[in-house]
């Protein structure tokens, strides 16, 4: 018969919880919202200008949810990923697939609940930037 022994879940508990490299919640810098690898990918395509507000990224009004692989740039204004350099007022093209609510997302948020509401994009991959001011 099992029976609880405290102490014992513990270790096995927080070997789940590793999310990567902590970012800065600095509002001057960006927060890249990301997502764990899926075996699975949603095909829609999103399609906007990215406006920054507060530290994140949206279009229109759905914030982006990065993949794993994407990184904040050293100066801390453009995310990179996919082989691509991505800032404000860039005009971009993304797979992936949206969402109301975080729990309906195919893999879970890496990190901390979003500093930013939704509703959310769950990018797969960048397919287009056209740099602002092109």
């Amino acid at each position: 018969m099992w029976r609880f022994r405290p102490g014992w879940m513990l270790p096995f508990l927080l070997v789940g919880c590793g999310f990567g490299a902590e970012q800065s919640l600095d509002p001057n810098q960006l927060y890249v919202v990301r997502h764990a690898s899926a075996d699975a990918a949603p095909l829609a395509l999103a399609e906007g200008v990215l406006e920054r507000r507060g530290p994140c990224l949206f279009i229109g009004e759905t914030l982006l949810i990065w993949p794993e692989s994407y990184t904040v740039d050293a100066s801390g204004t453009a995310i990179l990923g996919d082989g691509f350099r991505l800032s404000a007022g860039d005009r971009i093209t993304v797979g992936g697939g949206g969402y109301e609510r975080l729990s309906e997302l195919p893999s879970r948020v890496m990190g901390p609940a979003p500093p930013c509401p939704g509703p959310y994009f769950w990018v797969s991959k960048t397919r287009d930037v056209l740099p602002g001011g092109s």
